[in-house]
């Protein structure tokens, strides 16, 4: 049993380890904290319309996830630099980033010791760097670390202060040069009201892989001829008696179309995405859109047509697909790209004629 010498000599023990325990905390506070953790704009004089490029370099990155750039145009459009070439940058990618960036709020002040950056990935071997450009010569340049606590770790340029942020970037930091790219085909304004036909047609020389997109319909279909599978069709919107806007297979206006089918076909054509762009050797002769195999052609009720040209197989899965019509992408030259797309969403776009048909 403890005599009263004892707890006494005990308690006194407890309270230097306290008290040593509270010094050593104030120490590494003032150290890794900085003096004070007031949250804050880590850059209150940017604005995200003021960015007119802006370069991420990831160390550790890999390929085309190394070294990513964006710059903007006179006329507002961004572009992605691949190489020497240049690709069409989706433009609400880059403005749900640069916003991202110029909200950002400090929670905390963490550190100005250089010997602890490395602990938040924050030294220069770790780091992945953000470089913008704000005009007239002018760049602030970021620098990322790890993520923490719903944010991450951070620095600013020359200031050896390192901030927690209340954001993580790391999302947009990991991005490759493909992932910021705009790889829609048909313009985004252009919506299935506007579309009045649909012309599907299946053209000489179509190649194996070609026709294998034509699937076969899910059940016989007497009433239609077989040049629907051969040749192709056309869809044509008119106005009736009780609707405005009915969907009819042009070759019989009698056949009875399920309406919410044919309206889907229609949107996955207008809304059909790429994967990638083909590479910049590949020609038009050596994807086949010179001379496609399918092609698809829908017009709007104020005359606009456009066109998707189905070439060869692009690799395991994919085709490549040349878009023409009023405000398809095109290089700075005026040259139209060559996407490579998904064969699913191709042959969703090309369902049989016979399985639009109203049950």
């Amino acid at each position: 049993m403890m005599t009263f010498r004892t707890k006494v000599v005990a308690l006194g023990g407890l309270n230097l380890v306290l008290i040593a325990g509270l010094i050593v905390g104030a120490i590494f506070s003032v150290q890794t904290r900085g003096l004070a953790d007031v949250k804050q704009p880590l850059l209150p004089s940017l604005h995200a319309n003021a960015v007119t490029s802006f370069t991420i370099r990831d160390p550790k990155g890999k390929g085309s996830v190394q070294s990513v750039a964006l710059s903007q145009a006179a006329d507002g459009k961004w572009w992605v630099s691949a190489g020497s070439s240049e690709y069409p940058a989706d433009k609400s990618k880059v403005e749900n980033f640069l916003k991202d960036v110029a909200d950002l709020q400090t929670t905390r002040t963490v550190t100005t010791d250089k010997a602890l950056y490395k602990n938040f990935s924050l030294d220069d071997p770790e780091a992945k760097t953000l470089t913008m450009n704000i005009g007239k010569g002018r760049e602030i340049a970021l620098y990322y670390g790890k993520d923490a606590l719903g944010g991450g770790y951070v620095r600013l340029g020359n200031d050896p202060s390192v901030y927690l942020v209340d954001k993580s970037l790391t999302y947009y930091l990991n991005r490759s040069a493909q992932s910021w790219y705009y790889l829609r085909l048909f313009p985004e304004t252009l919506s299935n009201i506007d579309i009045q036909s649909v012309d599907v047609k299946f053209l000489p020389g179509m190649t194996s892989d070609e026709q294998g997109l034509v699937k076969p319909p899910s059940k016989p279909d007497s009433a239609l001829p077989a040049s629907v599978r051969t040749k192709g069709y056309r869809l044509v919107r008119q106005a009736t008696s009780s609707n405005a806007n009915t969907w009819f297979y042009e070759g019989d206006l009698a056949l009875s179309l399920d309406q919410p089918q044919v309206e889907s076909v229609v949107r996955e054509i207008i809304d059909l995405q790429g994967t990638d762009f083909a590479a910049p050797s590949v020609t038009g002769s050596d994807a086949g859109v010179d001379s496609p195999g399918i092609r698809i052609a829908v017009e709007t009720g104020e005359g606009k047509a456009y066109s998707l040209s189905i070439g060869h197989s692009a690799g395991k899965n994919t085709f490549y697909v040349i878009a023409s019509g009023p405000g398809t992408q095109a290089d700075r030259n005026g040259k139209p790209y060559i996407y490579v797309v998904s064969r699913y969403y191709l042959e969703r776009a090309l369902k049989p004629v016979s399985d639009l048909r109203a049950q």
